[in-house]
């Protein structure tokens, strides 16, 4: 009997449902125990960031540093590149919140030592095993 195939890798898919209640997600209150360690000036990188709420919540903690979100999502991306603008967090410079659409699983695109802080919520449960790689 022929074994299933296993996928070599997340396909992305965000439901309506899902966006609306990853959207209620803070950084106070799923990295709570994080946070008391962030320093001003600490470059973060989220990954798995979704529509972007505990991304912008992190950026406040690192308000001379900069916050990086990644997802494998590209509406999800526009949809935290949204909350941002409409926060009125800058892109660029200290306390700038960037949003890209990136496979962790491919590699992103920063070299060693980038980043202070990583954090991810809600995202090994959806990566492949090492046997599925």
């Amino acid at each position: 009997m022929a074994q299933p195939t296993q996928p070599s890798s997340y396909i992305q898919g965000h439901s309506n449902y899902t966006i609306a209640t990853h959207l209620t997600r803070t950084a106070e209150s799923e990295a709570a125990f994080l946070l008391p360690h962030i320093k001003k000036t600490d470059h973060i990188l989220d990954f798995g960031c979704g529509p972007g709420t505990i991304t912008t919540g992190l950026a406040r903690y690192a308000s001379e540093g900069t916050t990086v979100g990644i997802d494998i999502s590209a509406p999800v991306i526009q949809k935290a590149s949204t909350l941002a603008a409409e926060a009125h967090l800058p892109t660029s410079g200290p306390g700038s919140v960037i949003f890209k659409e990136g496979d962790v699983l491919a590699g992103l695109p920063y070299p060693d030592d980038t980043f202070d802080v990583i954090f991810g919520s809600q995202v090994f449960g959806h990566l492949p095993t090492p046997e599925q790689c």
